[in-house]
């Protein structure tokens, strides 16, 4: 009988620390601000919220590394460039933490806090972890999640926009923004054995203890939203070269 109980205590602990789920906290400050960013199409850089935007939401992914750099190593625009896409997030190299933050609504670039405990990050463990932020009137995590795997991002002016089929449903002439942060790394807090220790703060000036947060501004890159007519020459054009095809 006490073997048996033994046996189920063992289990009890091992499928807890399989699955325990570790703690962060946003840490953001004024040092690390997340800005919309429409220089590519001609306009500025601010701060969130902009004008014409009311809200922004906010989603933290983890990347399991075991101290190693996950597929992301460095700013995300450049990552693109060099062949990437965004559907490398929400593939299954990375993983939602279910961490879902708004901005602050002050203009300070700041974003505001929706919970500390983390899906897919177990305490005491270290990740690689990103960012992702988008404003509001695209729609909720479920919808951009979608967008992610056909965004593409472009260069221009000095800066970058973006583009995808996703996004045609978007209205013409309204401000969209997306992006997301540098890559992080850092060890995730909660009871480990024992102690329990301090949840990992994402933004913060310089790297610590526990890891390297984001210690640089974040860009919500302006979204290019095609214009109806462009679909329509595009069917146009897909229908004439099949016709020309059959009668060659």
């Amino acid at each position: 009988m006490k073997k048996i109980l033994l046996t189920s205590l063992m289990v009890t602990l091992v499928t807890g620390a399989a699955y325990a789920q570790g703690t962060v906290v946003l840490g953001n400050t004024t040092l690390e601000p997340i800005q919309t960013n429409s220089i590519a199409l001609g306009g500025g850089s601010a701060n969130t919220p902009n004008a014409t935007v009311a809200n922004f939401d906010y989603e933290v992914l983890t990347y399991n590394t075991s101290g190693a750099l996950g597929v992301l190593a460095g700013n995300l625009p450049g990552y693109l460039q060099q062949g990437g896409s965004l559907s490398a997030l929400v593939g299954s190299s990375w993983s939602d933490t279910g961490l879902s933050m708004t901005n602050t609504g002050t203009g300070t670039g700041k974003a505001n806090g929706g919970g500390s405990v983390a899906n897919n990050w177990a305490a005491g463990t270290t990740n690689d972890f990103i960012v992702l932020g988008w404003s509001a009137n695209i729609g909720n995590w479920a919808t951009i999640s979608n967008d992610l795997a056909t965004a593409t991002l472009n260069a221009q002016n000095g800066s970058y926009y973006w583009t995808g089929p996703g996004f045609s449903g978007l209205t013409v002439g309204v401000n969209y923004f997306l992006g997301a942060s540098v890559v992080g790394f850092g060890e995730a807090g909660g009871t480990v054995g024992s102690a329990t220790q301090p949840a990992f703060a994402l933004f913060a000036g310089a790297p610590g203890a526990t890891g390297t947060p984001v210690d640089t501004s974040t860009e919500l890159y302006i979204i290019q939203v095609p214009e109806p007519t462009t679909f329509a020459l595009m069917g146009l054009g897909a229908a004439s070269l099949l016709i020309f095809r059959r009668r060659q």
